[in-house]
Order: C-alpha cells, then structure tokens, then sequence
C-alpha cells in the first residue's frame, strides 16, 4: 500500500524539471556553435584554397581540399541535429509541468527548463535552416569568385 508521502513526492517531482541542465545548455548551444565552427573552418579552408589556386597550384589541390568541405559540413550538420533532437527530447519533458501562480522555488526550475527548451527549438530550426541555405552556397556560388 503507497503512504500518502507518496503521492505529495510523485507531485512534487511533476512540479521538478525532469531534464538535466547540462541537456538543456546541450539542446540551447550545440547548434548555434556547430553552425559556427562550420563556417569558420569552411571560411579558413576557402581562403587556404583560393590563395594556393592564385599561387599556381591549381586543380590537384581544389580536388584535394573540396571533400574536406563535405566533412566538416557533416560533421557539424550532425551535432547541430543531435542538438535539436536534445532540444525536441528536452521540450517534450517539460512542455506538461504544471504552472501556479504561487511559485515554488522548484517551479521556479520548472520555469526556467521549459523557457530554455522553447528557446532551443527556436535557435535549432533557425540554425538548421542556415546550415541549409550556407550549404547550398557551395553548389550555387563559385568559390573563388572566378
């Protein structure tokens, strides 16, 4: 038979983030830093290839560094995934955690989880809708401008 304790903890415990903050910090941070390294280490490997091309070296080395291009996208397209399925996971936790008017401090978390997973989903469709469009970028632009 469950004592009455019981069910006053299983309460308490709905009024508690059931999420952990470091998978919130994981679901708010992963795309919005994913996307920038991206650019960053696609921007220094375009800038790398385009001085080597008017140097002379040519189309042995484009060939060489273009799949580097394709990996770090990857590789970073992934995280930025990982983060919003972090996110979605996130939200779908907290999204049902009741509200009072009178909060407890532990509400007071509750608050905050369901705030920042909002947030997330939020930073993740904008960040993967710029990795879509950044990406297109190497298909329709040429890269050294030539």
């Amino acid at each position: 038979m469950a004592s009455p304790h019981a069910s006053d903890a299983h309460a308490e415990g709905k009024a508690s983030a059931p999420v952990s903050l470091r998978a919130l910090w994981f679901g708010l941070l992963a795309a919005p830093l994913a996307w920038s390294a991206q650019e960053l280490v696609c921007y220094y490997l375009a800038s790398r290839l385009c001085r080597l091309r008017a140097a002379g070296y040519g189309a042995e080395l484009a060939l060489r560094l273009s799949p580097s291009f394709l990996i770090v996208t990857v590789i970073t397209f992934l995280i930025a995934l990982a983060g919003a399925w972090t996110a979605w996971s996130n939200w779908r936790k907290v999204r049902d955690v009741r509200r009072e008017s009178n909060l407890h401090p532990r509400e007071i978390h509750a608050e905050r989880s369901r705030f920042m997973a909002r947030c997330a989903l939020i930073f993740n469709v904008g960040f993967l809708g710029a990795f879509v469009f950044m990406t297109s970028e190497f298909i329709v632009a040429p890269l050294c401008g030539t």
